[in-house]
């Protein structure tokens, strides 16, 4: 029993991190980084050793190492797990790309043959417990950033693809232990680079470890305060949302405060997601453009702050026009490694003065970002290089509690079960069958 208790709520932590590929090894710097940890292992260390002491016949040496060996398992797992939930360091960043294909696979019954005995008398009797398993139809959408990023549709969305992409193939016939009929089928649809204009470009958000994002509330910077007076002027950073081709869509253009037509922000938004369908890929890369209805530059300043400097591949055009289409100022926020391509491109927009033609303003982006880094071009900045903040990054003091109670309790559990180990000998307690062995003689005298 207490091996399945154990064993469910590690196992539980185990499947968060397989439901969140990429980030255990990210947050394990953060982790190694601070010293809580580590006096976790010192602690747990120093109770095997004092059960040990306290009751050497039961709690032996040879259990040493199982009962330290579950306390850093519990460790290495509950700690990164905490901060991930609770330091502020869990993020999501958007990667474009385009739909490649849609599958759909039609529902079928399985027959699963099994054998099953049972008693009867002093005889043993086999019969046939076969079962039948339905499995339903299911349909997804796969883009060109491979399976990461497969899609659940549903029949109608898969429709749209077969109408979009004006092609439909059957690439499967039936299944292993199949016993339904006229089903099991499989098509495809599939996206032709012939045809750019059956193009369906794609958003989706994942998981990342954000140091600077930890990092800000623990450092207190000075840009916090940057928000005070543009409170009017911020939106939400925008999210993937359902559409007709499912939940692939995002919007790159926000407008705060500014008169933005509807049908400019449709053509630069449309103009972005055509070029992000293979730039998001090559070049790691994520716009969006911001016009807000100010003519301060210093939103900026207030902008990075309230957004915690966008996301580690975004490239934020923000643009002051309280008098829209006029520009009254320009500024980019991105991670890069060369700050020539802030400059360029902020010279680049400012220089265009009015936003009069939304396709040459979303031109202008693309074209700047295509550029090699030496020349002014987009080179992301990976993550790796603000592994310094690690130390910086702080976990809430309830949350040092809580996985300490659970670390403990698991320590505490384990210690108990190697004690009153019944199994090693079929039952005395000891680790051969004397019954006169010292757990055995604990055992029938009262225990400890």
């Amino acid at each position: 029993m207490v091996g399945i208790v154990v064993t469910a709520i590690l196992g539980c932590i185990v499947w968060y991190y397989c439901a969140h590929p990429g980030i255990y090894d990210k947050l394990w710097i953060i982790v190694g980084a601070n010293a809580p940890a580590y006096v976790g292992f010192v602690v747990s260390i120093a109770y095997a050793i004092y059960c040990w002491k306290r009751n050497p016949e039961a709690f032996t040496l040879i259990e040493i190492p199982i009962q330290i060996a579950v306390s850093a398992i519990a460790i290495v797992l509950i700690y990164p797990l905490f901060y991930y939930e609770t330091a502020n360091v869990d993020d999501v960043e958007i990667w474009d790309g385009h739909v490649v294909n849609a599958v759909y696979a039609e529902g079928w019954t399985e027959r699963v043959h099994r054998t099953c005995s049972r008693k009867v008398g002093k005889s043993t009797v086999t019969y046939d417990c076969s079962y039948n398993v339905y499995h339903p139809p299911v349909w997804t959408g796969h883009t060109n950033n491979g399976s990461v990023e497969d899609f659940g549709i549903g029949s109608g969305t898969y429709a749209a693809y077969v109408g979009r992409f004006g092609n439909q193939d059957q690439t499967g016939s039936g299944h292993p232990g199949q016993i339904s009929f006229g089903d099991g089928r499989t098509f495809q649809t599939n996206y032709n680079e012939k045809d750019p204009d059956s193009l369906v470009p794609s958003a989706q958000e994942h998981a990342y470890v954000n140091y600077v994002k930890g990092a800000q509330l623990s450092l207190h910077r000075k840009g916090l305060g940057n928000e005070v007076g543009f409170e009017k002027f911020f939106a939400p950073y925008p999210s993937v949302q359902s559409g007709t081709y499912g939940p692939i869509e995002f919007n790159h253009v926000v407008a705060m405060g500014a008169a933005v037509p509807s049908a400019w922000a449709q053509i630069v938004d449309q103009a972005l997601d055509r070029s992000l369908a293979y730039l998001g890929r090559t070049r790691q890369v994520n716009v969006l453009v911001y016009v807000v209805g100010s003519d301060k530059r210093a939103f900026k300043d207030a902008l990075d702050a309230k957004w915690a400097n966008g996301k580690k591949n975004d490239v934020v055009v923000l643009v002051g026009a309280p008098a829209f289409p006029e520009i009254a100022w320009a500024d980019v926020s991105a991670w890069t490694e060369t700050d020539l391509f802030h400059v360029s491109l902020r010279d680049r927009v400012s220089e265009m003065k009015t936003l009069d033609d939304p396709d040459a303003f979303a031109a202008a982006i693309v074209d700047q970002i295509l550029l090699p880094a030496g020349k002014g071009g987009y080179d992301r900045k990976p993550m790796e290089e603000y592994e310094y903040l690690a130390s910086e990054i702080e976990l809430p003091l309830w949350a040092h509690a809580f996985v300490w109670i659970i670390c403990g309790f698991l320590a505490w559990i384990t210690g108990w079960a190697l004690e009153n180990n019944e199994l090693r000998d079929g039952g005395s307690g000891g680790y051969g069958n004397d019954y006169y062995s010292p757990r055995s003689r604990n055992n029938r005298f009262g225990g400890y």
